[in-house]
């Protein structure tokens, strides 16, 4: 159509440059002034989209007898889409720079999110999501925006993540993180988005060439194709991992403390392998030797601490 309208204007411009001039111009000259037309007016005709993007224009021509035809009562229905290549294009069809679309896959990770394990300890998540915009549905990927559809794909999959690991043990979220993962892939691929604008129903409806429904996946409703869905990392928080270390030193001090009891090792020995379970001991032995017990632990808890102290004495 667009191709067939290039066509009969470019014939018009020959009629009419013919009638004017043609005969006092000649046939070759005449020929001449009308391929310099053309090439004036290819802009307006045509249209080149680079590789690996699309183009999405507006129909002004439509925008003003909008309210003339019942049938255009979406979002959508003054946009025209162009993948990569040259296209013919009516004249009244606007390109704006902003509405060349890359689709290329994007990634966008989510790094660092703590969330509630089933006994509390707060469990970090390292995730991401990739996607890519469809070219049948770009009119309502630019309608949505990147920062929209962010921030809807996050709150999708950080619930998900809420409500999945508040149920397992530390260890099941650690060990199980393969499994999750594919939880989360299916969670996104079955997930809907509620629509009751009629108007957006019936806009989605003629882009994907579905029935209208309340009900749309995400991809419909974001305009755009999940690519993957990955998690690269689930541990223990930062916090929680300190109080694990801080226990871990509280209880190997605990061990040295009854070997200094029972005469297995000596205060030398028992300095030396206070020495080894951190590096900072001065800070960790005064955080943790109150949390020894047992026969002759306060005398050694003493002794341990002024060691510390000493040793941060030798160390300025």
């Amino acid at each position: 159509m667009r191709f067939v309208f290039a066509l009969l204007c470019w014939a018009g411009m020959y009629a009419l440059t013919v009638y004017i001039a043609g005969s006092f111009l000649g046939t070759l000259m005449t020929i001449g002034v009308w391929v310099l037309e053309v090439g004036f007016t290819t802009r307006a005709f045509m249209v080149s989209v680079p590789e690996a993007c699309a183009l999405v224009t507006t129909d002004l021509l439509k925008s003003l007898v909008r309210g003339m035809i019942p049938l255009w009562n979406h979002p959508f229905y003054n946009l025209q889409t162009y993948d990569t290549g040259l296209h013919f294009r009516f004249p009244w069809e606007q390109v704006k720079e902003g509405n060349y679309i890359n689709l290329r896959v994007v990634t966008f990770p989510f790094r660092g999110e703590t969330y509630p394990s089933k006994n509390g300890p707060m469990m970090k998540a390292d995730w991401s999501i990739q996607f890519h915009p469809r070219l049948e549905m770009l009119p309502r990927y630019i309608y949505v925006g990147i920062s929209t559809i962010m921030e809807g794909l996050h709150e999708v999959g950080s619930s998900f993540l809420s409500s999945e690991i508040k149920k397992m043990d530390p260890e099941q979220v650690r060990l199980g993180q393969k499994d999750l993962e594919n939880r989360l892939r299916e969670h996104f691929n079955l997930a809907t988005h509620r629509v009751d604008d009629a108007g957006l129903q019936t806009g989605l409806s003629t882009l994907t060439g579905k029935s209208p429904s309340p009900n749309v996946s995400l991809e419909d409703f974001y305009g755009i194709e999940l690519a993957k869905t990955s998690i690269a990392d689930v541990d223990y928080s930062a916090e929680y991992q300190k109080v694990l270390e801080s226990q871990a030193v509280a209880e190997r001090l605990g061990e040295i403390s009854d070997q200094l009891t029972k005469g297995d090792i000596n205060r030398k020995q028992a300095m030396e392998a206070a020495m080894v379970i951190n590096k900072n001991v001065t800070k960790e032995i005064r955080e943790n030797v109150q949390e020894i017990r047992g026969e002759g632990a306060n005398a050694i808890a003493s002794f341990l601490m002024a060691l510390a102290n000493a040793a941060g004495k030798g160390g300025e």
